[in-house]
């Protein structure tokens, strides 16, 4: 593993983390200080830029990469989370540091870039009034491995190779998705926007679309393509936002073109528009211009801010703790078990209750609240700004003008020969159920596993495409194609913990 040097702006940086505001942001990265709003002699600046004698883009003191890492990386102090190692620790403490030391607080939720704590899966069968269901969980390895796949590349992180495409990115039949240019900032805000992990929103007031990602695209409309004088249903799933800016044009209502901003998105294949009466026409045409509207909220800090095991819990908890129910938030106070706490699948809160959600809420939303989508909803929106068509729910049927919709998984997204059909994605099975954003150590050696072919026919080695469990067990966590698994039954077999009663 590369030894990251620390700079000398991270001793900047770190002057900020003893005064962090109960916001959603943290460190250096506070809106209400970047901003001015909090005050107009912010010395934050001076941390990341140089007005004059800069020596990378964006009057960086040094590359961006390498500035996110002084305090970000894995022998810094900057920062609780470890994005390289993927361990969060206690505020001040160095970074990769053995867990005996009593500092770190667990396992990133999002692994890391260059090593992971993505450990053993098991799973558990209960009676689910009549029917079988698999509670698994996804525990936490006692060691750091070095991860098989990684969303960004960087210098010298285990020589991984990335082929910079955004997978399924643009309209359907435009091929397997263009080339694009990851960086931290291409994800995360670093000047802070009150989003969760300082995720970019997209939005009008915040730009900063990974470069080389189509945010125009088309979809086709079926003949019912009005289906109320509000809402249009497209032949396939179609990952518009809300906040979308889009064209309609073809519709037998309309004698000239229709643009819109996306108001409501109710299912994968239908969406609404704000100020808009289309009537009751078919067909047509729906272009989306712009790609303005997606944000995940976050959670408020704790408020009583007593510190428990040495750990303040008005600070943010990264890792893979899943909070008991009912309130779902996830504060370091919480970590009370060790830094083996936690659950990287967390496709059910809590993981080892015969009862609870599957709303899984990092950010304390675990499902609608009035206009605000759940959690899960937010980040399927989010990952498919890039990823357009990952997103799927359903698809019309080959006869849509009644107005029928089929499982994605068992019905053709119409246009597209690459990703036709597909698993659904919904709001209790978002991506990040499956799949970690920065890198995953999951260990992909057998037959069909190790050899992965890419959407355009190329072939990459043991790479496990950010997914949380060996091969593709991935699939065993939830079902059971052979209909042998009988109530009870535990894989692998105890010592692994059973989940409790109701």
């Amino acid at each position: 593993m590369r030894r990251w040097t620390l700079l000398l702006a991270g001793a900047a940086l770190w002057l900020f983390l003893a005064a962090i505001p109960a916001l959603a942001d943290g460190g250096p990265h506070v809106a209400a200080v970047n901003n001015g709003s909090s005050s107009l002699t912010a010395d934050s600046c001076a941390g990341c830029h140089r007005a004059h004698t800069a020596s990378a883009p964006k009057l960086l003191n040094t590359a961006e990469e390498d500035l996110c890492l002084t305090c970000h990386g894995a022998q810094s102090s900057g920062a609780t989370t470890d994005v390289m190692t993927g361990v969060q620790y206690v505020s001040g403490a160095q970074h990769d540091v053995a867990a005996s030391a009593g500092t770190q607080l667990g396992a990133l939720r999002n692994g890391g870039f260059n090593q992971a704590r993505i450990g053993d899966p098991f799973r558990y069968t209960i009676d689910n009034g009549g029917s079988a269901t698999r509670k698994a969980k996804v525990q936490v390895s006692a060691t750091a491995k070095d991860v098989t796949s990684a969303h960004i590349t960087m210098p010298d992180v285990n020589n991984l190779v990335q082929p910079g495409k955004a997978w399924g990115n643009g309209t359907n039949g435009s091929g397997v998705g263009p080339t694009v240019t990851l960086g931290c900032t291409s994800c995360h805000n670093p000047h802070g926007n009150g989003n969760f992990r300082i995720l970019r929103s997209f939005g009008t007031t915040e730009s900063g679309i990974p470069t080389g990602i189509n945010a125009a695209w088309t979809a086709s409309l079926v003949d019912a393509g009005v289906v109320t004088t509000t809402t249009y249903r497209t032949a396939a799933s179609h990952g518009l936002n809300v906040g979308d800016t889009v064209t309609i044009t073809g519709n037998s209502s309309t004698t000239a073109n229709v643009t819109g901003i996306v108001a409501t998105v109710p299912a994968s294949n239908t969406f609404t528009l704000t100020s808009v009466t289309p009537g009751s026409g078919t067909g047509g045409i729906v272009t989306r211009s712009a790609a303005l509207g997606v944000r995940v909220t976050d959670a408020p800090l704790d408020s009583d801010n007593n510190p428990a095991n040495g750990i303040d819990n008005a600070t943010k908890n990264y890792t893979v703790i899943q909070a008991a129910a009912p309130n779902f938030l996830l504060y370091a106070s919480q970590v009370t078990t060790g830094p083996l706490t936690g659950d990287y699948l967390h496709r059910v809160v809590p993981w080892n209750a015969l009862t609870g959600t599957n709303q899984d809420a990092p950010n304390g939303i675990p499902a609608a609240v009035g206009t605000q989508p759940a959690f899960n909803d937010q980040i399927n929106a989010w990952c498919s700004t890039c990823h357009t068509r990952y997103l799927a729910n359903q698809n019309p049927t080959t006869s849509p003008a009644n107005g029928t919709v089929a499982n994605s998984w068992g019905t053709p997204r119409a246009g597209d020969t690459t990703y036709m059909y597909q698993h659904r994605v919904r709001s209790d099975r978002a991506c990040t159920t499956c799949h970690v954003s920065h890198g995953s150590n999951a260990v992909m050696d057998g037959t069909y596993s190790s050899t992965f072919t890419y959407p355009d026919g190329t072939t990459a080695s043991a790479s496990s495409r950010l997914l949380k469990v060996g091969n593709r067990g991935t699939c065993q966590m939830c079902h059971e194609p052979t209909g042998t698994d009988v109530i009870g039954n535990q894989y692998p077999p105890a010592p692994y913990p059973v989940p409790s009663t109701p």
